[in-house]
């Protein structure tokens, strides 16, 4: 909609002074047109008010104008209505038009637009500049009459044959579109050159859009500069979005914040938006959330469903300044989603799946996950395929977990990409080791760590194809990044490596890598330094030492731990024989089954017994064959909107929006 859609006839009182008394015969009427002229409105109404009366329309119309407007008087649009409709129904068309606009609007009224069209028709037949135009601003569209572009068009060009601004704009802009008339893009230009001559601001901003659209962005600049100094917030709202961009002119941030500061100052919604973002994101202006906050809220309040998403990260992850604030986020979030933001969705899953800031319930956490799924959003796609290859909130199903999985990795997510790499590499029927290397080793020659990781993996945990010196060298870059659980595997693969079981010529390294790993609270790392410490592998052996560790892996509830620290109360190793410890500690290993019991029990007596002939999956070393037995090792991630890697490609995901209407019709504060 244009800028002004509607209007009724305003006259300053030098204009009554001057139209008003034509005429009129002299007396009290031109008495009170100079009292008025005076600014003396009390005076203008007591003269007025007896000719009113007495039925003059002109009077009537004054009294009235004063009335809707609140000139020297009290505000009153039941007496204005009146005043109007007397001087109308005796054909006074300034009136007429007045009174159709009251109705148009509902003020003093319900809005009545067949009330309103009768009298636009009976002032525009009068040739009523300003009713032409509001009669065909109405039948542009459709509103208590037949949608009708011709006619409407035939309305304006009336109304601009008498060089009313509003009307010649309105012309251009049909020519503009074609609509009502063939288009004619030159006749278009003529029309707002004329209008922006004329000081129109909404010709000027139309006129520099065109002349953006052609590329001559001087031209552009110099109308579109012209309105925004007057105030005209598209205008402004387009300036900002051209310095944002460099598109004409050269980028300048900072009078892209200057711009949409004054149109978001205005009420533009994206303006609001977009300021709201430079202040979170500290470009063109300095970083302050408090600011991001203000201009995120009155845009989202509005419906600004970017603006919505923004505030329920901003509230879901805290800034320095904003401690988090769950309660907000999900409120916001669950207003972005229910409008479509996959960005939202995907948070209110994460929200759901963690219970934060809601009841933990995976089903609900499943149905958001999804919503933003089947919108392309990588990071719900991931969290749908870890939800069915684990089975939260959903059954396992190894074919939907790959199918999430794949379309997150297309779009380069490196957490799907390894996740999947990592399942496709698994012996059976979903195995892909062709397509498993190929996302891996790209990701690992990039750097990534937890595919260096999973690389050294798919090179260790199977007897078949196990490749030591493959598993050493991807553990080891990874182990350099501080991945815990390479440095832990690195361990273990340099212990097979070695010859000499019982005193390895590399166990300083191993030693050291285990805790690395321990440092970090890696259970089995814990577990493991236990071990060596127990049989005196490379050193002395300790059972004091040993115990510690094992209690520190079993208190993390390593059952394997658990249960040779049961082995060691029940005989007295490192520790006073306590049968009623050794039950204890016993009975809290109980969930590991029999046969792996057994192999456990017995390497404590020989720790360098063959195991190969029992049925396990995972051969690290033999006390890894056993605490991994039966688990896969493929880890879940977390990753929800308290990751860096969210932060960031949700600040891609809302970044600032141009403030592109879809034709010149389309906007409106």
């Amino acid at each position: 909609m244009p800028y002004n859609m509607l209007k009724y006839s305003v006259f300053c009182w030098f204009i009554l002074l001057q139209l008003l008394s034509f005429n009129i015969n002299a007396g009290d009427f031109e008495d009170g047109i100079a009292a008025a002229s005076q600014n003396n409105f009390k005076k203008a109404y007591s003269l007025w008010l007896p000719l009113a009366n007495e039925g003059n329309a002109k009077a009537q119309h004054n009294l009235g104008f004063m009335y809707q407007t609140g000139l020297g008087l009290a505000q009153n649009y039941n007496e204005a209505l009146k005043w109007y409709k007397l001087a109308a129904e005796q054909n006074y068309a300034e009136s007429q038009n007045n009174l159709a606009y009251m109705y148009d609007k509902g003020l003093g009224t319900k809005i009545d637009y067949q009330e309103a069209i009768k009298w636009y028709q009976l002032a525009a037949k009068q040739n009523h500049t300003q009713a032409q135009y509001n009669l065909g601003i109405l039948q542009y569209e459709g509103k208590g009459i037949d949608k009708n572009n011709i006619e409407a068009f035939n309305l304006f060009k009336a109304a601009a044959k008498q060089g009313q601004p509003e009307a010649i704009t309105y012309l251009a802009i049909m020519y503009q579109l074609g609509k009502g008339t063939r288009q004619d893009l030159n006749q278009a230009k003529k029309l707002y050159l004329i209008a922006a001559n004329q000081n129109n601001l909404e010709a000027q901003y139309n006129l520099g859009k065109l002349y953006k659209d052609t590329k001559q962005y001087n031209e552009a600049i110099k109308w579109l500069s012209l309105s925004s100094e007057k105030g005209y917030y598209l205008s402004q709202a387009e300036l900002g979005h051209l310095y944002y961009s460099g598109i004409g002119v050269a980028r300048d941030l900072f009078k892209a914040a200057k711009y949409y500061s004054l149109a978001a100052a205005q009420g533009d919604i994206t303006s609001q938006a977009n300021i709201g973002n430079l202040y979170f994101s500290g470009v063109g202006v300095n970083k302050d959330i408090n600011q991001a906050i203000k201009w995120f809220e009155k845009a989202a309040e509005s419906g600004d469903v970017k603006s919505q998403t923004g505030l329920g990260l901003i509230y879901l992850n805290g800034e320095k300044e904003i401690k988090p604030d769950y309660a907000k986020a999900v409120k916001w979030n669950r207003l972005a989603a229910d409008a479509g933001s996959a960005i939202a969705q995907n948070s209110l899953g994460v929200a759901y799946s963690s219970g934060i800031g809601v009841k933990k319930d995976e089903k609900e956490a499943i149905k958001w996950f999804t919503a933003a799924a089947e919108q392309n959003h990588k990071l719900a796609q991931f969290q749908l395929g870890q939800s069915y290859l684990f089975g939260e909130g959903v059954p396992k199903n190894e074919n939907e977990a790959i199918k999430w999985l794949r379309l997150s990795a297309k779009q380069n997510f490196a957490p799907a990409q390894v996740l999947l790499g990592n399942v496709l590499a698994i012996p059976g029927i979903y195995q892909d080791t062709k397509t498993a290397n190929q996302l891996l080793k790209k990701l690992a020659d990039e750097g990534n760590a937890e595919a260096q990781y999973v690389l050294g993996m798919n090179s260790f945990r199977f007897i078949k194809t196990q490749n030591l010196t493959e598993a050493q060298k991807w553990f080891n870059q990874a182990a350099q990044q501080g991945h815990t659980e390479a440095q832990y595997e690195l361990a273990n693969v340099l212990y097979e490596l070695d010859d000499d079981k019982t005193n390895p010529k590399n166990i300083s390294e191993i030693v050291k890598l285990l805790n690395l790993a321990a440092e970090k609270g890696h259970k089995e790392a814990e577990f493991k330094l236990g071990f060596l410490a127990y049989h005196g592998i490379g050193r002395d052996k300790d059972y004091p030492l040993a115990l510690s560790y094992y209690k520190k892996a079993a208190e993390k509830g390593l059952q394997i731990a658990q249960l040779y620290i049961g082995v060691m109360y029940s005989k007295g190793l490192g520790v006073e024989k306590n049968i009623d410890e050794a039950k204890r500690w016993l009975k809290s290993s109980s969930d590991i089954d029999v046969e792996l019991r057994k192999i456990a029990i017995s390497l404590l007596e020989e720790p360098l017994k063959p195991i190969e002939k029992f049925n396990v999956t995972v051969i690290n070393n033999n006390t890894a064959a056993i605490f991994n037995k039966g688990k896969s090792y493929i880890k879940k991630f977390t990753i929800n909107t308290f990751d860096k890697i969210d932060a960031l490609e949700t600040a891609k995901e809302i970044s600032l929006d141009k403030y592109s209407p879809e034709s010149p019709l389309e906007t409106k504060l």
